[in-house]
């Protein structure tokens, strides 16, 4: 029986701690799966190149023109360091939505403790904020291959952020009557503008503790003392 007592106080765990421990092991996940392609940054780059030479074979040019030696090997150096960024962004949307999944299959079950939760009240744990900054910065500082462990985790990060962003448009716009039109207006630019969509919208979560853009309106004023 998975009912709790009603004398019980039951304090339940908030979804934006959750997305933060996904982070956190999407972000571990994402370099041991970059570790197990390459011990080092010279075996990443030939794997890497080999990828980019036969995607270039296979696509035609859309000119005349050959990337040249230098350019490919920028090119491959960028590949490398994207990498694990892209990695743990992929495997932390496969963890969340797993998880969503898995709650809701339950909650249909009936077999769900827990109410279900309002995703676009969604906050993160006090500080979160600088562990985005942190992997940002230590993935442009630190050399070599353990810039692979921020870059990781600078992508997990920014997409639990572009999450909470997403959390905020919908608890910001709601009760407005142009409210589908801006849900489908940001969705549809999340399609279309792809990158930037995601970074604008990362960006609104980021300044959410400072700019509280869910503020719920002050109660009206009463009425006058007598």
């Amino acid at each position: 029986d998975m009912r709790i007592p009603a004398t019980t106080r039951v304090e339940w765990y908030p979804v934006g701690h959750i997305v933060a421990a996904a982070v956190l092991i999407a972000g571990a996940i994402a370099f041991l799966t970059i570790f197990m392609l390459g011990a080092s940054l010279d075996e990443l780059r030939k794997m890497m190149r080999a990828v980019i030479d036969e995607f270039l074979k296979a696509v035609p040019t859309m000119t005349d023109r050959k990337l040249g030696e230098p350019e490919l090997a920028a090119l491959t150096d960028i590949a490398v360091y994207a990498m694990p960024a892209v990695s743990a962004l992929f495997c932390l949307g496969g963890l969340l939505l797993n998880l969503y999944l898995a709650g809701r299959i339950t909650l249909a079950s009936g077999r769900l403790p827990r109410p279900w939760p309002d995703l676009s009240a969604m906050t993160f744990p006090r500080g979160f904020g600088l562990g985005l900054a942190a992997s940002l910065g230590l993935t442009a500082v630190v050399p070599g291959y353990g810039a692979l462990v921020p870059a990781g985790y600078a992508g997990a990060f920014l997409l639990a952020f572009m999450l909470l962003g997403l959390a905020v448009i919908h608890g910001a716009t709601k009760g407005k009557p142009a409210r589908p039109f801006i849900l489908w207006g940001v969705y549809v630019a999340l399609v279309i503008l792809n990158t930037w969509a995601a970074i604008a919208i990362a960006l609104i979560g980021a300044l959410e503790p400072v700019l509280p853009f869910r503020r719920k309106p002050s109660p009206p004023p009463g009425p006058p003392p007598e």
